[in-house]
């Protein structure tokens, strides 16, 4: 992968941190897509209330909406 190999390569990142990287941001990016297509607009911005959350972790496939913000909250915390 292009971000593991340069970051390996200038010695600056390991394998496990670029990783950690690629997954966060395939995940955050697919829940950005999933809030712009629930209502169709350009957003970044996550449901305010436990309803809106509930409904988001559905429709990215989640039985559990708490399965969905621990998952969100772990790779937010790796990329901060």
């Amino acid at each position: 992968m292009l971000l593991q190999e340069a970051g390996e390569a200038t010695g600056r990142i390991g394998a496990p941190v670029a990783d950690a990287l690629i997954a966060a941001y395939r995940f955050l990016r697919r829940v950005e897509h999933r809030l712009q297509m629930i209502d169709d607009q350009q957003t970044h911005s996550l449901p305010a209330d436990d309803a809106g959350i509930a409904h988001l972790a559905r429709f990215l496939g989640y039985d559990d909406p708490a399965a969905f913000r621990a998952e969100l909250l772990g790779h937010l915390q790796r990329v901060s």
